[in-house]
């Protein structure tokens, strides 16, 4: 976030936050409370301009046209006003001044290119990988997925494609940014394929595709911070997402643990789900209504010759 200073030194009277994203939202609600005044500029053209609902002191505009040395802010809907400081709540310009690539990787209107799955640059793979660049996305996820494939990379458990199966990969993805109008700027942006990409990952490193309930709380914040909801944090029902979800789930063979009823709420099992969270696929059975059960795959009993002969199936459920 950067801080421009209209008039003498830096004040919270009049303030005009550009960026519609999350750090926008949030801090244009915190500042109303000690603000006269909060104006926030994007540039979506879906922005509705005008005073914004449930707040006597926030107004939206369109983006900024100019702003004059006396701290006259123009904007481009044609309102204007004085502003004492802005706040630019715009994201990040990735900037790499310690890495002499020889311009074998640049960065181009925040496009750090050319990266494979935006992680391995082709010509330099895998002795240089970037970790973290993804945003619209579950981040923390998306970084440890990120961190996991590189390391089985450099551990060669896996390997990466030949270079130009990566670069045609590359080719590819730009060629259709470039059919759907998609901004090079946001060359980073996963949204609104983050659940593919989330998935490629977890195949990479040998993981089973995450659950459903994990991208419907990221989805569902998404559009409450989109709606002005000012207490989605507060009012986020995270086990009903979860039990919603349950059923679709297990239908699908999506979860890798079972949980049923309301055994998830109990303290203990929130330990055991984080402990076993990537164990395995759940076996199917069929229990009496309001019947608390954790089931877990059965172990596989293994031939001389490695493969899978059977299941015990009595050692299934814990």
């Amino acid at each position: 976030m950067g801080i421009t200073v209209c008039r003498g030194s830096p004040r919270l009277t009049i303030l005009v936050i550009i960026g519609k994203g999350a750090s926008a939202h949030d801090i244009s609600r915190e500042l109303s409370k000690v603000a006269k005044e909060v104006h926030l500029a994007s540039r979506s053209p879906d922005f509705k301009v005008g005073k914004l609902d449930g707040y006597n002191n926030i107004w939206q505009h369109l983006m900024i046209k100019n702003v004059n040395e006396d701290g006259l802010v123009v904007f481009d809907d044609g309102s204007s006003l004085h502003a004492d400081t802005i706040l630019h709540c715009t994201g990040y310009k990735y900037h790499f001044p310690f890495l002499d690539t020889k311009e074998t990787v640049s960065v181009d209107d925040n496009r750090v290119g050319p990266l494979y799955k935006h992680v391995f640059p082709p010509h330099l793979a895998p002795y240089l990988s970037f970790v973290g660049l993804l945003s619209k996305v579950i981040i923390f996820m998306s970084i440890d997925l990120q961190a996991k494939w590189v390391a089985r990379v450099l551990s060669g458990k896996i390997s990466l494609p030949p270079e130009d199966e990566m670069v045609a990969s590359m080719d590819e993805y730009y060629f259709q940014m470039e059919e759907i109008g998609k901004p090079k700027r946001h060359t980073h942006e996963l949204y609104p394929d983050e659940v593919e990409h989330l998935n490629w990952l977890t195949a990479e490193v040998g993981l089973p595709p995450l659950e459903d309930w994990r991208f419907q709380i990221y989805r569902t914040v998404l559009r409450r911070i989109s709606a002005h909801d000012d207490n989605y944090r507060d009012n986020l029902d995270v086990d009903s997402l979860i039990q919603h979800s349950l059923p679709r789930a297990v239908l699908g063979g999506e979860f890798d643990l079972l949980l049923l009823d309301e055994m998830y709420s109990q303290p203990p099992n929130r330990a055991t789900m984080g402990f076993l969270d990537h164990v395995g696929r759940a076996s199917s059975v069929a229990l009496p209504k309001a019947t608390p059960m954790l089931a877990l795959p059965a172990p596989p009993r293994t031939s001389v010759g490695g493969e899978v002969a059977s299941r015990d199936l009595s050692a299934a459920s814990v």
